[in-house]
């Protein structure tokens, strides 16, 4: 009984004892936004090749947004490794998008520079991102956190949408005119914090 009053109560992003979980559910919920991660490089890939970047981008950031809901609300293991899947299918696409837009974008000399300025960003990003993080929590709690990641997650796919242009080039971007320049800048700035 005094389970189930605190698991109604609590704020916090569920942990093993607000799900009552057994060690090796616990390990398993924490690895399978890795493993969805991973297992999503190929099919991605697969998708930009066939579709370009801007609809699997938004789509799986959505993916994403969802999954970060779902963490919010989680009550059992099964919510919640749903969720943390989601979230890894969601996240998979944000740097190889990145390198596959301007790759087609830029000429290579230019590309390797904008990758190399993104994954910096990215790592700063990480470093940096803590304490908001942490007083967002300290201030709302932990749910209310992961609910405001998926807000924000959704915000990025719609700004995704509308910021990467449909056409594809097909063209080999090594082969390109050196003063060759994206065709969508913004693009850059959504997808660097997510990287």
């Amino acid at each position: 009984m005094e389970h189930v009053g605190r698991r109604q109560s609590s704020s916090v992003v569920p942990s093993s004892r607000d799900l009552l979980l057994f060690p090796c559910q616990f390990g398993v919920l924490s690895s399978a936004f890795f493993a969805c991660f991973a297992a999503m490089q190929l099919p991605v890939g697969l998708l930009f090749d066939r579709f370009g970047c801007r609809l699997p981008m938004t789509a799986l950031a959505l993916c994403g947004a969802v999954g970060s809901a779902m963490i919010a609300t989680a009550t059992s293991f099964a919510h919640a490794l749903l969720g943390q899947g989601l979230i890894g299918m969601g996240c998979a696409p944000a740097i190889m998008g990145i390198y596959f837009h301007y790759g087609q974008a830029l000429p290579w000399q230019k590309a390797a520079r904008v990758a190399t300025t993104v994954a910096t960003i990215g790592s700063l990003g990480a470093l940096v991102s803590a304490t908001p993080l942490e007083l967002l929590v300290s201030m709302l709690g932990s749910r209310y956190a992961v609910a405001a990641s998926a807000c924000c997650m959704t915000l990025a796919s719609g700004l995704l949408y509308i910021s990467v242009n449909t056409d594809r080039n097909e063209e080999n971007p090594m082969l390109d005119e050196a003063s060759r320049s994206p065709n969508n800048v913004g693009f850059l700035i959504f997808l660097s914090p997510i990287s």
